[in-house]
């Protein structure tokens, strides 16, 4: 549980050195779904769970953004230098190369 007084404290504090709420939120939202069905005496209480910045271990950062583009650039180079890993692209995907004019039917 926590004390209420030493979690605002740690919290403010939190807040004070720039950490973004939304993180601390998902972080604890995270955590209460970690701990389903654990005893209380497992879980970390409030205060020190905020002061030992846990919220870092159970928020991860959105991946960049991928661009379709050179997704589609990595694959026609792949199959055109014949590499091994080309085997793995779907005949959907070698379409798409086709379909681009990055690669010709037979090189697939």
């Amino acid at each position: 549980m926590g004390e209420a007084e030493k979690t605002e404290d740690a919290l403010r504090k939190a807040l004070g050195e720039g950490v973004d709420p939304a993180e601390i939120l998902a972080g604890a939202k995270a955590y209460a779904v970690e701990q389903q069905g654990n005893q209380p005496r497992y879980i970390t209480y409030s205060e020190n769970w905020i002061e030992d910045k846990r919220w870092r271990q159970l928020v991860s950062k959105p991946l960049a953004t991928v661009n379709p583009q050179k997704v589609l650039e990595e694959r026609a180079k792949g199959i055109q230098a014949r590499k091994p890993g080309a085997r793995t692209i779907k005949a959907s995907q070698a379409g798409e190369c086709v379909i681009a004019g990055m690669v010709a039917a037979e090189q697939c």
